[in-house]
């Protein structure tokens, strides 16, 4: 198999004006593994994922720029892999963090780039509860990256996340501690609970999510938004620099009417780029199987900060080129100004 390149791409000048940057959380390409002594049935089936992908990066629109999480080596077959670096020359992939599944965000560009990388930066509780609950939360914690083109003499950074996705398994914790988790009794969707048990598991996690900061989204939204604030400060960047911040934020930026506080928090300072959607959510999808029962929101977000580019979003493709994961893909075309 090809190898991913894993060095340090330095800025260059890209022959267009526009870059068109296409997002997807392949969900663990279904969760399907290499290994062959693994039995256990996939939640729903990867066939059409492989060939959506490559068809995306071969047709009319393909992407300048694709960028896939909840990718791990192997979930993608060699065969797909190696077409799409003949593609896309220049890449990488990154993990979330040291701590458990080895997932990795995968970028995939025709234009070279330049990145930083933080690994494990992103807490989601304070050092004394994450020493404890990384136990049974391994994949909580992710790191900061963030990718510098030159368009046109414009400088753009592309800033990708996967966000924590607490809430099945929250549970309110002592305001001392407002990361923290007390146990992982899936209050959200149990197996093994009553329906009054299922409804207040329900309406707390809902408040929680809506209004409070003591949960690990919240936290961690805080730290990125410290984060961030430190590569402006430190990563030589132009003052008319443009910003897309782009990712699955595992929050809505709108439910039931509600703006939940730890999505204010993550978007302070961005606004969502106007678009257009061929589905009224990001998830579930139509392929998600088993999460198909899990409530139907937006989770997939491009937020834009700065001057030089307009930006459009499209959620969705036709012609079902967007089945295959348990989310929708997102298509932001950005034009130099």
């Amino acid at each position: 198999m090809l190898a991913l390149l894993c060095t340090l791409l330095f800025t260059h000048s890209a022959q267009a004006k526009d870059l068109s940057v296409f997002w997807w959380n392949i969900g663990g390409a279904n969760w399907w593994s290499p290994d062959p002594q693994q039995t256990w049935k996939p939640p729903y089936s990867k066939d059409p994922l492989e060939k959506n992908i490559l068809n995306i990066a071969k047709g009319p629109q393909s992407p300048d720029v694709m960028i896939f999480c909840e990718y791990w080596s192997g979930f993608i077959g060699d065969q797909t892999l190696d077409a799409l670096v003949n593609i896309y020359p220049y890449n990488y992939s990154l993990p979330y963090n040291t701590n458990g599944r080895p997932f990795a965000i995968l970028v995939l560009s025709k234009t070279k780039f330049d990145y930083r990388y933080q690994r494990n930066a992103l807490h989601w509780a304070d050092a004394k509860t994450e020493e404890i609950e990384n136990k049974k939360h391994p994949t909580y914690t992710r790191s900061y990256q963030r990718l510098t083109f030159n368009i046109d003499g414009h400088e753009l950074n592309i800033v990708p996340l996967h966000a924590v996705e607490p809430w099945a398994d929250m549970v309110e914790e002592d305001a001392s501690k407002p990361g923290a988790i007390k146990s992982t009794v899936n209050k959200l969707f149990p197996k093994h609970q009553s329906n009054a048990e299922h409804f207040v598991g329900k309406a707390e996690t809902f408040l929680n999510m809506m209004f409070t900061k003591k949960n690990p989204s919240a936290y961690q939204a805080q730290i990125f938004q410290n984060k961030l604030a430190d590569d402006k400060a430190t990563g030589g960047h132009a003052e008319s620099a443009f910003w897309l911040f782009v990712g699955d934020f595992n929050l809505p930026s709108h439910y039931k009417g509600f703006t939940p506080k730890a999505f204010k928090i993550f978007s302070k300072g961005f606004k969502e780029a106007p678009g257009s959607s061929y589905h009224p959510y990001s998830f579930p999808s139509v392929t998600a199987g088993y999460y198909s029962s899990y409530p139907p929101m937006t989770l997939d977000h491009a937020l834009i900060q700065g001057t030089g580019f307009s930006a459009h979003t499209v959620m969705g493709l036709e012609n079902g080129l967007d089945s295959g994961s348990d989310h929708y893909p997102l298509t932001i075309t950005l034009h130099s100004q």
